[in-house]
């Protein structure tokens, strides 16, 4: 599907990229799938079941110019079509159908960003804009929020990681402060997250820490466990970390979306 292949894409082509790895046919022939299903929309969903959205159309994006072969220009403008009037972007057109999924998210906004970053100059005004928005939904305790997770993490490390690398500020010791107050997740995708969070905010020991443990984890197969963690949010709800039942929570049931999580996060340190 072509979220899932666009991310596991993204990541997988950066860390062949570093380590020198032969992998060029199987990344090759996942560019051309992509371009071969790209809707008559200029985008990409979730699967071929689900419309367009901004999420899946922007790790396609960040997928496609990782491995040199550059989208249209005009999907660049279908990842514009998604922002809000707050600045932040939503996963679906706001629209009586898809009601809260239709609204500015935390963990979708910092992907979409840096999907337009590999084109559109930061400077843009839709571009601040967007980073505003980002920059205000850090909570007082200095994480952010995630709709589609279970845990905050995921957002957190993509927020972090857009802050860092353009250097906009933020509450950096809150969130280092907040970072280091969790448990170890028992989730290797989670301590992937994680251990990326630290690498942003320069935590060496602590990301060292969590590389170890899931150094230790790795299954005979080459691969790690996966736990439910992808929530198909209820649409009625806004806020869904204010929920106690805010939707079902769903498997990576063939371990490759957390384990290539797992070696990209690796791969940092």
């Amino acid at each position: 599907d072509s979220w899932v292949t666009g991310y596991i894409g993204y990541y997988l082509t950066q860390i062949v990229n570093k380590f020198g790895l032969e992998l060029d046919g199987v990344l090759s022939n996942a560019c051309d799938w992509l371009l071969k299903n790209q809707r008559l929309e200029l985008g990409w969903g979730y699967n071929n079941n689900c419309d367009v959205d901004c999420d899946s159309t922007s790790y396609v994006i960040l997928f496609l110019n990782q491995a040199k072969r550059a989208p249209h220009i005009e999907t660049y403008s279908k990842v514009f079509s998604f922002q809000s009037e707050d600045g932040g972007f939503s996963t679906y057109y706001n629209s009586k159908v898809y009601k809260k999924w239709g609204i500015s998210h935390p963990d979708v906004t910092p992907v979409a960003i840096k999907s337009l970053l590999t084109r559109i100059d930061i400077s843009d005004s839709r571009i601040t804009n967007a980073l505003q928005y980002i920059v205000n939904a850090q909570s007082k305790f200095g994480f952010w929020n995630s709709y589609w997770w279970s845990s905050n993490l995921y957002s957190t490390m993509v927020n972090l990681e857009l802050l860092t690398e353009n250097k906009i500020s933020f509450e950096k010791q809150n969130c280092i402060k907040y970072l280091e107050s969790l448990p170890v997740p028992n989730s290797p995708l989670d301590q992937s997250f994680l251990l990326r969070c630290f690498v942003s905010l320069d935590e060496k020991d602590r990301a060292g820490n969590l590389k170890i443990r899931l150094m230790n984890s790795q299954r005979s197969d080459g691969s790690w466990n996966s736990f439910p963690a992808l929530r198909v949010t209820n649409n009625e709800i806004e806020n869904p970390w204010e929920s106690a039942n805010p939707g079902t929570l769903h498997k990576d049931q063939n371990r490759l979306f957390t384990t290539v999580s797992v070696l990209y996060s690796l791969s940092l340190i």
